[in-house]
Protein backbone atom coordinates (compact mmCIF):
# COMPACT_ATOMS: atom_id res chain seq x y z
CA UNK A 1 0.00 0.00 0.00
CA UNK A 2 2.84 1.96 0.30
CA UNK A 3 3.46 2.15 -3.34
CA UNK A 4 -0.10 3.70 -4.17
CA UNK A 5 0.57 7.36 -3.39
CA UNK A 6 3.48 6.98 -5.64
CA UNK A 7 1.43 5.12 -8.39
CA UNK A 8 -0.87 7.72 -8.31
CA UNK A 9 1.51 10.39 -9.42
CA UNK A 10 3.17 8.20 -11.95
CA UNK A 11 -0.74 7.72 -13.87
CA UNK A 12 -1.27 11.79 -13.34
CA UNK A 13 2.07 12.20 -15.12
CA UNK A 14 1.80 9.91 -18.18
CA UNK A 15 -1.85 9.22 -18.44
CA UNK A 16 -2.00 11.57 -21.31
CA UNK A 17 1.45 9.47 -22.80
CA UNK A 18 -1.14 6.47 -23.04
CA UNK A 19 0.22 4.95 -19.50
CA UNK A 20 -2.52 2.93 -17.98
CA UNK A 21 -2.44 0.98 -14.88
CA UNK A 22 -4.54 -2.57 -13.92
CA UNK A 23 -4.50 -4.00 -10.53
CA UNK A 24 -4.29 -7.88 -9.43
CA UNK A 25 -5.19 -8.23 -6.10
CA UNK A 26 -5.10 -11.68 -4.36
CA UNK A 27 -6.94 -10.95 -1.63
CA UNK A 28 -9.33 -13.55 -0.02
CA UNK A 29 -12.35 -10.92 0.65
CA UNK A 30 -13.51 -8.86 -1.87
CA UNK A 31 -15.29 -6.90 0.13
CA UNK A 32 -11.76 -5.75 1.94
CA UNK A 33 -10.58 -5.33 -1.30
CA UNK A 34 -13.56 -2.60 -2.41
CA UNK A 35 -12.86 -1.17 1.57
CA UNK A 36 -9.22 -0.84 0.80
CA UNK A 37 -9.98 0.63 -2.76
CA UNK A 38 -12.36 2.92 -1.56
CA UNK A 39 -9.76 4.37 1.54
CA UNK A 40 -6.98 4.72 -0.87
CA UNK A 41 -9.07 6.33 -3.48
CA UNK A 42 -7.56 3.73 -6.51
CA UNK A 43 -9.01 4.93 -9.66
CA UNK A 44 -7.28 2.32 -11.31
CA UNK A 45 -9.52 -1.14 -12.41
CA UNK A 46 -8.55 -4.15 -9.68
CA UNK A 47 -8.67 -7.81 -11.48
CA UNK A 48 -9.84 -9.74 -8.34
CA UNK A 49 -10.39 -14.29 -8.06
CA UNK A 50 -11.54 -16.06 -5.15
CA UNK A 51 -8.70 -18.39 -5.84
CA UNK A 52 -6.07 -15.54 -4.61
CA UNK A 53 -2.37 -16.67 -5.07
CA UNK A 54 -3.89 -19.56 -6.93
CA UNK A 55 -5.77 -17.89 -9.54
CA UNK A 56 -4.43 -17.66 -13.25
CA UNK A 57 -2.86 -14.17 -13.21
CA UNK A 58 -0.60 -14.93 -10.14
CA UNK A 59 0.93 -17.93 -11.63
CA UNK A 60 1.16 -16.96 -15.29
CA UNK A 61 3.22 -13.76 -14.27
CA UNK A 62 4.99 -15.80 -11.51
CA UNK A 63 4.02 -13.72 -8.29
CA UNK A 64 6.64 -14.12 -5.24
CA UNK A 65 5.01 -11.04 -3.31
CA UNK A 66 3.99 -7.82 -3.19
CA UNK A 67 4.37 -5.58 -4.65
CA UNK A 68 5.62 -7.18 -7.97
CA UNK A 69 4.96 -4.26 -10.82
CA UNK A 70 5.09 -5.23 -14.76
CA UNK A 71 5.81 -2.95 -17.30
CA UNK A 72 3.75 -3.85 -20.64
CA UNK A 73 4.92 -2.49 -23.81
CA UNK A 74 2.55 -1.20 -26.47
CA UNK A 75 2.59 -4.73 -28.31
CA UNK A 76 1.66 -6.26 -25.45
CA UNK A 77 5.31 -7.71 -24.10
CA UNK A 78 6.62 -7.40 -20.58
CA UNK A 79 9.29 -5.02 -20.77
CA UNK A 80 10.27 -4.92 -17.29
CA UNK A 81 9.83 -6.95 -13.71
CA UNK A 82 10.15 -4.63 -10.84
CA UNK A 83 9.46 -4.55 -6.87
CA UNK A 84 8.72 -0.72 -6.87
CA UNK A 85 7.56 2.06 -8.71
CA UNK A 86 11.40 3.90 -8.61
CA UNK A 87 12.17 0.82 -11.20
CA UNK A 88 9.30 1.73 -13.10
CA UNK A 89 10.15 5.29 -13.32
CA UNK A 90 13.44 4.64 -15.15
CA UNK A 91 11.50 2.70 -17.79
CA UNK A 92 8.70 3.75 -18.39
CA UNK A 93 10.39 6.76 -20.83
CA UNK A 94 11.50 4.37 -22.87
CA UNK A 95 8.64 2.37 -23.11
CA UNK A 96 5.81 4.89 -23.73
CA UNK A 97 8.84 6.04 -26.97
CA UNK A 98 8.67 2.91 -28.65
CA UNK A 99 6.17 1.99 -31.11
CA UNK A 100 4.23 -0.82 -30.94
CA UNK A 101 5.66 -1.56 -33.96
CA UNK A 102 9.65 -2.00 -32.99
CA UNK A 103 9.63 -5.26 -31.01
CA UNK A 104 11.76 -4.49 -27.72
CA UNK A 105 14.63 -6.35 -27.02
CA UNK A 106 16.53 -7.44 -23.77
CA UNK A 107 19.12 -4.83 -24.55
CA UNK A 108 16.45 -1.75 -24.71
CA UNK A 109 15.77 -2.30 -20.82
CA UNK A 110 19.86 -1.26 -19.64
CA UNK A 111 20.86 0.64 -23.26
CA UNK A 112 17.92 2.99 -23.06
CA UNK A 113 18.05 4.00 -26.86
CA UNK A 114 15.17 6.40 -26.63
CA UNK A 115 16.62 7.82 -23.86
CA UNK A 116 19.99 8.69 -26.07
CA UNK A 117 18.48 9.66 -28.97
CA UNK A 118 16.34 12.30 -26.56
CA UNK A 119 19.52 13.62 -25.11
CA UNK A 120 21.17 14.00 -28.73
CA UNK A 121 17.82 15.84 -30.09
CA UNK A 122 17.25 13.45 -32.29
CA UNK A 123 13.86 13.86 -33.69
CA UNK A 124 11.86 13.49 -37.25
CA UNK A 125 13.57 14.29 -40.10
CA UNK A 126 17.30 14.57 -38.52
CA UNK A 127 20.36 13.82 -40.17
CA UNK A 128 23.00 11.18 -38.00
CA UNK A 129 25.31 8.97 -38.34
CA UNK A 130 25.84 6.13 -36.46
CA UNK A 131 29.56 5.10 -36.64
CA UNK A 132 31.02 1.37 -35.58
CA UNK A 133 27.21 0.42 -36.73
CA UNK A 134 27.99 -3.06 -36.49
CA UNK A 135 25.12 -5.31 -36.85
CA UNK A 136 22.65 -2.35 -36.28
CA UNK A 137 21.39 -2.29 -32.87
CA UNK A 138 20.72 1.40 -32.83
CA UNK A 139 19.97 1.49 -36.88
CA UNK A 140 16.19 0.57 -36.28
CA UNK A 141 15.78 2.97 -33.53
CA UNK A 142 17.66 5.77 -35.46
CA UNK A 143 15.20 4.84 -38.36
CA UNK A 144 12.29 4.92 -36.80
CA UNK A 145 12.83 8.00 -34.82
CA UNK A 146 14.03 10.00 -38.04
CA UNK A 147 11.63 8.65 -40.13
CA UNK A 148 11.49 8.74 -44.26
CA UNK A 149 12.26 12.56 -43.96
CA UNK A 150 15.29 12.48 -41.87
CA UNK A 151 19.06 10.02 -43.10
CA UNK A 152 20.73 8.00 -40.87
CA UNK A 153 24.58 7.16 -42.18
CA UNK A 154 25.14 3.52 -41.01
CA UNK A 155 29.28 3.88 -41.04
CA UNK A 156 31.82 0.53 -40.29
CA UNK A 157 34.60 -0.75 -41.41
CA UNK A 158 33.25 -4.26 -42.20
CA UNK A 159 31.62 -4.28 -45.22
CA UNK A 160 29.79 -7.47 -44.46
CA UNK A 161 28.40 -5.86 -41.50
CA UNK A 162 27.20 -3.07 -44.10
CA UNK A 163 25.77 -5.32 -46.59
CA UNK A 164 23.59 -7.38 -43.81
CA UNK A 165 22.34 -4.36 -42.76
CA UNK A 166 21.89 -3.12 -45.94
CA UNK A 167 19.20 -6.56 -46.57
CA UNK A 168 17.58 -6.14 -43.51
CA UNK A 169 16.56 -2.53 -43.82
CA UNK A 170 15.26 -3.66 -47.44
CA UNK A 171 12.84 -5.94 -45.62
CA UNK A 172 12.00 -3.66 -42.97
CA UNK A 173 11.68 -0.51 -45.78
CA UNK A 174 13.85 1.87 -44.19
CA UNK A 175 14.98 3.86 -47.13
CA UNK A 176 16.23 6.56 -44.82
CA UNK A 177 19.17 4.31 -44.21
CA UNK A 178 22.85 4.60 -46.38
CA UNK A 179 25.66 2.18 -45.73
CA UNK A 180 29.08 4.01 -45.44
CA UNK A 181 32.74 1.63 -45.55
CA UNK A 182 34.39 3.82 -43.18
CA UNK A 183 38.54 3.77 -42.63
CA UNK A 184 40.05 3.20 -39.61
CA UNK A 185 41.29 7.34 -39.36
CA UNK A 186 38.04 8.27 -41.64
CA UNK A 187 34.36 7.75 -41.31
CA UNK A 188 34.04 9.50 -45.31
CA UNK A 189 31.00 11.36 -44.22
CA UNK A 190 29.90 14.25 -46.23
CA UNK A 191 31.75 17.45 -44.86
CA UNK A 192 28.97 19.88 -42.72
CA UNK A 193 26.07 17.79 -43.54
CA UNK A 194 25.59 15.78 -39.80
CA UNK A 195 23.10 16.98 -37.32
CA UNK A 196 24.15 13.92 -34.89
CA UNK A 197 26.73 11.77 -34.33
CA UNK A 198 26.80 9.06 -32.43
CA UNK A 199 29.06 6.61 -31.45
CA UNK A 200 28.30 3.22 -28.80
CA UNK A 201 30.57 1.23 -27.40
CA UNK A 202 33.57 1.46 -29.84
CA UNK A 203 35.34 5.02 -29.92
CA UNK A 204 37.98 3.16 -27.16
CA UNK A 205 38.73 0.79 -30.75
CA UNK A 206 39.91 3.83 -32.36
CA UNK A 207 43.32 3.27 -33.42
CA UNK A 208 43.52 6.71 -34.53
CA UNK A 209 41.26 8.88 -32.39
CA UNK A 210 42.46 12.47 -33.33
CA UNK A 211 42.47 11.67 -36.47
CA UNK A 212 38.80 10.54 -35.96
CA UNK A 213 37.36 13.01 -34.01
CA UNK A 214 38.98 15.84 -36.34
CA UNK A 215 37.29 14.03 -39.68
CA UNK A 216 33.68 14.10 -37.45
CA UNK A 217 33.66 17.90 -36.59
CA UNK A 218 34.23 18.60 -40.12
CA UNK A 219 31.03 15.97 -40.88
CA UNK A 220 29.00 17.85 -38.30
CA UNK A 221 27.16 20.98 -39.09
CA UNK A 222 27.79 24.15 -36.70
CA UNK A 223 25.96 23.34 -33.57
CA UNK A 224 25.73 19.72 -34.24
CA UNK A 225 26.25 17.12 -31.38
CA UNK A 226 28.52 14.35 -30.80
CA UNK A 227 27.48 11.11 -28.55
CA UNK A 228 29.53 8.98 -27.29
CA UNK A 229 28.84 5.52 -24.57
CA UNK A 230 31.54 4.26 -23.10
CA UNK A 231 32.81 1.87 -20.18
CA UNK A 232 35.10 3.53 -17.45
CA UNK A 233 37.85 3.01 -16.72
CA UNK A 234 41.01 4.42 -14.39
CA UNK A 235 43.40 6.91 -15.81
CA UNK A 236 47.15 5.72 -16.01
CA UNK A 237 46.81 2.92 -18.65
CA UNK A 238 48.55 3.08 -22.07
CA UNK A 239 45.88 4.18 -24.73
CA UNK A 240 46.68 0.97 -26.59
CA UNK A 241 45.40 -1.18 -23.19
CA UNK A 242 42.59 0.73 -23.19
CA UNK A 243 41.44 -0.71 -26.23
CA UNK A 244 41.90 -4.62 -24.98
CA UNK A 245 40.27 -3.50 -21.96
CA UNK A 246 37.42 -2.10 -24.17
CA UNK A 247 36.73 0.53 -21.42
CA UNK A 248 38.02 4.34 -21.50
CA UNK A 249 38.23 6.86 -18.92
CA UNK A 250 36.32 9.57 -19.36
CA UNK A 251 38.62 12.30 -18.70
CA UNK A 252 41.18 11.00 -21.82
CA UNK A 253 38.10 10.85 -24.03
CA UNK A 254 37.09 14.65 -22.99
CA UNK A 255 40.66 15.99 -23.42
CA UNK A 256 40.76 14.37 -27.14
CA UNK A 257 37.60 15.65 -28.16
CA UNK A 258 38.32 19.12 -27.04
CA UNK A 259 41.88 19.03 -28.82
CA UNK A 260 40.00 19.02 -31.79
CA UNK A 261 37.31 21.46 -31.16
CA UNK A 262 34.34 20.06 -29.74
CA UNK A 263 33.14 21.97 -26.48
CA UNK A 264 31.44 19.58 -23.41
CA UNK A 265 27.81 19.93 -23.16
CA UNK A 266 26.71 17.08 -20.98
CA UNK A 267 28.10 14.08 -18.82
CA UNK A 268 26.21 11.65 -17.65
CA UNK A 269 28.79 9.20 -15.77
CA UNK A 270 25.72 6.63 -15.02
CA UNK A 271 24.05 6.59 -18.00
CA UNK A 272 23.80 2.60 -18.61
CA UNK A 273 24.40 -0.43 -16.99
CA UNK A 274 25.60 -3.34 -18.90
CA UNK A 275 24.36 -7.16 -17.38
CA UNK A 276 27.40 -8.12 -15.47
CA UNK A 277 30.11 -5.65 -16.98
CA UNK A 278 29.22 -2.43 -15.13
CA UNK A 279 27.65 0.95 -15.87
CA UNK A 280 28.06 2.87 -19.10
CA UNK A 281 28.58 6.97 -19.25
CA UNK A 282 27.38 9.41 -22.38
CA UNK A 283 29.05 12.06 -23.28
CA UNK A 284 27.87 14.96 -25.37
CA UNK A 285 29.78 17.46 -27.53
CA UNK A 286 29.01 20.12 -29.51
CA UNK A 287 30.75 21.40 -32.83
CA UNK A 288 30.86 25.36 -31.54
CA UNK A 289 28.92 27.79 -34.01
Amino acid sequence: MGEVPLLKQLSERHLADGLALVGVSVDESVDALDRMVAAKGIRWPQLWDEKGTDAEIPKVFAMEGTPLLYLIDRGGRVAGRFGSVSGVERELPEVLASPASVPRTPRDQWQRPNALMDRLGIRGSTLVADIGAGEGYFIRHLATRVGPQGKVYAVDIDEKALASLRESSRASGFSQLETVLGAADDPRLPASAVEVTLIVDAYHEFETPDAMLRRIHAALRPGGRLGIVESTDTLGRPRKEYGERHRLPPELLIEEAARQGFRLKTFDPEFAARPAEGGQYLIVFEKPE
